[in-house]
């Protein structure tokens, strides 16, 4: 009787350990938000994202921006590679817009990401671009 208890019991860790193996962990939607008030111009040049180490990287799945006043061009970048659908985004609404990323898009957690400002242009300010991304946990 000890014997099938021990074996009944080895089983069932067994078959809990084969679940627990099995599961997957859906993916998170994360946004890197860059914000600037009215009291702040939005300058050319370039604003590292802070990006958590997630083991398995991620994917940029679309910018969101808008600005109160003037005008600028924002390009998302990962290493020194441009995110196709987020780069060269001409912001000069105060009526949010939003850009998908269509390729060159998947990042590693090793990888380096960034946000490029050119052009501009009207002291912009009060102006929000966003990055977001997908990833998993594990």
């Amino acid at each position: 009787m000890k014997l099938l208890t021990t074996l009944l019991a080895l089983l069932w860790i067994g078959l809990v350990a084969e679940a627990e193996a099995q599961q997957t962990i859906a993916p998170t939607v994360s946004a890197i938000p860059i914000i600037w008030d009215t009291n702040t111009t939005v300058a050319n040049g370039t604003v590292p994202l802070l990006l958590p180490p997630w083991n398995g990287g991620g994917k940029i799945i679309s910018c969101s921006y808008y600005t109160t006043a003037g005008s600028f061009t924002a390009t998302v970048n990962i290493g020194a590679t441009a995110v196709t659908g987020c780069s060269a985004i001409g912001v000069s609404s105060s009526t949010p817009g939003t850009s998908s990323a269509t390729a060159n898009n998947v990042f590693t957690s090793a990888s380096s990401l960034s946000l490029v400002i050119t052009s501009a242009s009207g002291s912009p300010n009060g102006a929000m671009f966003q990055v977001n991304i997908v990833n998993t946990s594990n």
